[in-house]
C-alpha cells in the first residue's frame, strides 16, 4: 500500500510541477491560478461532474494508486478512473507541459 501511495504521489507531483512551472513562466499570477485550479476545478467541479476526473491531476493520482494496489483503496473505487487512461493522461500532461516549459525557456530573453 505504501508503494502505491508513493507512485501515485510521484505522478501527482510530476504533473503539478510540469503544469505550474510552465504557468510560472507565462504569467506573474501563477499562485492565484493554481489556487483556482486546485480548489474550483479539482475540488468543486470534479466532485459534481465525474467526467472531469479524466482532466484532473487528482483523478490521475488516485487512479494510479488504485491501479497499483486496489485492495487497500476500496473506498476510492468510485473516484478512480481507469488505470490505462490515468497512465496515458498523466504522461501526456507531464511530457506536454515539460515540452512547453522548455520551449518557453528557449524563447525567453534572460539578462
Amino acid at each position: 500500500m505504501a508503494m502505491a501511495v508513493g507512485i501515485g504521489l510521484l505522478v501527482g507531483v510530476a504533473a503539478y510541477s510540469a503544469i505550474f512551472t510552465w504557468a510560472g513562466l507565462v504569467t506573474s499570477n501563477t499562485l492565484s491560478y493554481a489556487l483556482v485550479y486546485v480548489f474550483l476545478w479539482e475540488g468543486i467541479v470534479g466532485g459534481f461532474l465525474p467526467a472531469v476526473r479524466y482532466l484532473s491531476v487528482r483523478g490521475h493520482s488516485l487512479a494510479v494508486m488504485y491501479g497499483v494496489d486496489g485492495s487497500g483503496f476500496d473506498r476510492y473505487e468510485d473516484l478512480a478512473i481507469e488505470f490505462p487512461a490515468a497512465i496515458v493522461g498523466a504522461t501526456i500532461v507531464i511530457v506536454g507541459f515539460f515540452w512547453l516549459t522548455i520551449r518557453r525557456l528557449r524563447n525567453m530573453d534572460v539578462p
